[in-house]
């Protein structure tokens, strides 16, 4: 369906109903779906003589402008990461309205670019998304964690949600896999945090000098050898529950940087940014947005326990 000039096509009846960016996904196979959102945006792809957003939905006899594209499949090698990457975290978005979309991103995937890493959440989402002008990371969770990730359509609303984070007046949830079965008694665990200035690997460290960190723990489930707890977060610090949970005596399943020297099951972190809780404008709608556990901290649990005590 590419060509060298521009040409309309008539919407069917069995395509009725369809988002166009879908639509376009499956009628132009080889063009880079961030080429075709860049379409959207800039105006090339319309419904007449009207722009479109990528969430329209077709109607029978709409008849869709098409510019001339290259189907080529030729890429650079940076081009390819980003269309790829781009893709996953765009399939990864579980949320979305007109200040925010919401990803449950993957283990393994830094938010952004630095240290030897050439493109994060941010930038790929950035290339991918080219129906957006504006796109920034609402805050932060480390490579290894998966979960919840806010990132903003606009300025307004991020510095919207970054007073809200320091007003106290988002809840952020998360959930881990300790070592060895978590005591009823320890529940908010208070203890200051420091970064070691003598450690080229910035590692965090429980110090009455440094910054009030707090963390409520919750026992979810008790297995033979571990504890799946629920925290919530009083305050946001660098590698907060990770060095909490080290600190406490029951380090985190797969956290090598603090106490799970072993990691006898081969997990991943085993820690996942659950739920994010908040009152949004305009309408003070309250959001409750989760991140279902992926599959692989599902089976490391299966992997490591198999008997709840």
């Amino acid at each position: 369906m590419s060509g060298n000039k521009v040409y309309f096509y008539d919407v069917l009846a069995n395509e009725s109903g369809q988002r166009i960016d879908n639509f376009l996904f499956k009628k132009l196979k080889g063009v880079p779906k961030s080429r075709i959102y860049k379409g959207l945006r800039k105006g090339e792809f319309r419904v007449g003589t009207k722009r479109i957003k990528p969430d329209y939905k077709l109607k029978e006899e709409d008849k869709i402008r098409m510019p001339p594209l290259s189907c080529s499949a030729k890429k650079d090698i940076d081009a390819s990461l980003m269309e790829s990457l781009g893709s996953r975290m765009s399939d990864s978005i579980i949320y979305e309205n007109d200040d925010f979309l919401l990803c449950n991103k993957p283990s393994g995937i830094a938010v952004h670019s630095g240290s030897g890493v050439i493109a994060g959440v941010i930038e790929s989402l950035r290339y991918f998304r080219q129906d957006l002008d504006y796109l920034e990371l609402g805050h932060r969770i480390d490579k290894g964690t998966s979960g919840c990730l806010l990132l903003f359509k606009s300025r307004e609303s991020l510095l919207e949600f970054h007073r809200m984070l320091l007003a106290s007046e988002v809840k952020k949830t998360y959930l881990c896999l300790v070592h060895g079965s978590w005591p009823d008694s320890i529940g908010r665990y208070d203890k200051s945090l420091k970064i070691s200035e003598y450690d080229e690997r910035r590692k965090v460290r429980a110090d009455p000098e440094g910054k009030r960190a707090i963390s409520i723990f919750k026992i979810k489930k008790r297995y033979k050898t571990t504890t799946l707890l629920e925290v919530e977060l009083v305050t946001g610090r660098t590698h907060q529950i990770r060095v909490h949970a080290a600190d406490a005596g029951f380090p985190i399943v797969g956290d090598h940087r603090y106490g799970d020297d072993k990691n006898e099951g081969g997990c991943r972190l085993m820690l996942h940014a659950h739920s994010l809780i908040f009152s949004w404008k305009p309408s003070s709608h309250m959001h409750v947005l989760e991140a279902k556990l992926p599959e692989e901290f599902l089976n490391c649990v299966k992997k490591i326990e198999n008997t709840i005590v």
